[in-house]
């Protein structure tokens, strides 16, 4: 008499603590929609309403796309997964991502710095103070950027 073993993938349980490899192993044997694996601890969705998640969703999702049409060096991306590390693969139901820093960084700092002298010579003390930020800012993410792409 022969026995044969079969192996069965244990399922996908709420508050399951897997590692990522275990987590996706799961995921990929049960017919759960959405299942996102946060610090090693997984979380299953419940169904989701219309007026609860739906119609937030669609306007969330309409406000990025927008900002995405117009904005280069940015991917839009809806309920995907996104492995962020050895615990965490959350399916988050927006993400906008950077996918270009140079594109981003486009404004001339000379223009910028020229700005910023006319509103500081005009008296516009708050202006002048958050262009002096904003300059900064600018400038340690254009210097970044450089960095990171050449």
């Amino acid at each position: 008499m022969v026995l044969k073993q079969t192996l069965t993938v244990p399922p996908l349980e709420g508050g399951d603590r897997l590692s990522r490899d275990e987590f996706e192993r799961r995921y990929e044997a049960c017919h759960i929609k959405k299942a996102e694996l946060i610090e090693g601890v997984v979380y299953v969705a419940a169904a989701v309403r219309s007026k609860s998640h739906g119609q937030p969703h669609a306007a969330i999702m309409t406000w990025l796309g927008n900002y995405w049409s117009t904005t280069p060096g940015v991917d839009l991306n809806d309920n995907t997964t996104v492995r962020l590390d050895a615990d965490n693969e959350p399916q988050p139901d927006a993400l906008l991502r950077i996918t270009s820093w140079s594109s981003l960084f486009s404004v001339d700092v000379k223009t910028s710095r020229s700005g910023l002298s006319k509103a500081c010579n005009s008296g516009l003390e708050d202006d002048c103070r958050w262009l002096r930020r904003w300059e900064y800012q600018d400038i340690a993410c254009r210097r970044l950027a450089r960095a990171r792409f050449k």
